[in-house]
């Protein structure tokens, strides 16, 4: 995500300045995420869609089904079946297969067998842990604490030179809060 990113960037201007500890965007405890790139043409060339290859994988996620409802004595129970043969996890991701029909030379339709390497790539990186709100706009806050001996009000200032310095994507603003404001 790029308001991750640059809350990092922001985060290393901190550092770069000095004089700062506990620098942080509250954004430690974010877990682990794997992004699927699906390469258009390529899945084109199977007659795979992005739509379609993400409805396959997101129906092999979900390793439960409830099958039917079973009433007993009045009370109504779920009945769950658990699949758990082919789960699709981040070891076997790329190897997923996927069952295509094709038009050979012949012009005769035949089925092939073609897995998610051959048409994707996994980007990984980390989900964000919380994000706020603020009139529809999302924020990342970055804070620190002045150091025993520093100014704020000058530690702020040389902040402030670097951050006009630094080239935000398109939308993403940064902003200076707290005691400096």
């Amino acid at each position: 995500d790029e308001i991750l990113a640059v809350s990092e960037d922001v985060m290393d201007i901190l550092e770069e300045v000095g004089g700062m500890e506990e620098i942080t965007n509250g954004q430690e405890e974010g877990d682990a995420q794997i992004k699927l790139v699906i390469k258009k043409d390529e899945a084109m060339k199977y007659n795979l869609t992005v739509a379609q290859i993400y409805s396959e994988i997101a129906g092999s996620l979900s390793t439960e089904k409830t099958s039917t409802t079973l009433t007993m004595n009045g009370k109504d129970y779920d009945v769950v079946i658990v699949d758990e043969t082919h789960t699709v996890d981040r070891d076997n991701l790329m190897d997923y297969e996927f069952e295509v029909t094709v038009t050979n030379d012949d012009g005769e339709q035949e089925t092939e067998i073609h897995t998610l390497d051959e048409f994707a790539d996994i980007e990984e990186g980390k989900s964000v842990a919380s994000i706020g709100r603020e009139n529809q706009t999302r924020y990342l806050t970055v804070s620190a604490t002045t150091m025993e001996g520093y100014n704020t009000t000058l530690l702020a200032r040389d902040v402030q030179d670097k951050l006009d310095k630094y080239q935000a994507p398109d939308g993403i603003t940064i902003e200076i809060g707290g005691e400096s404001e």
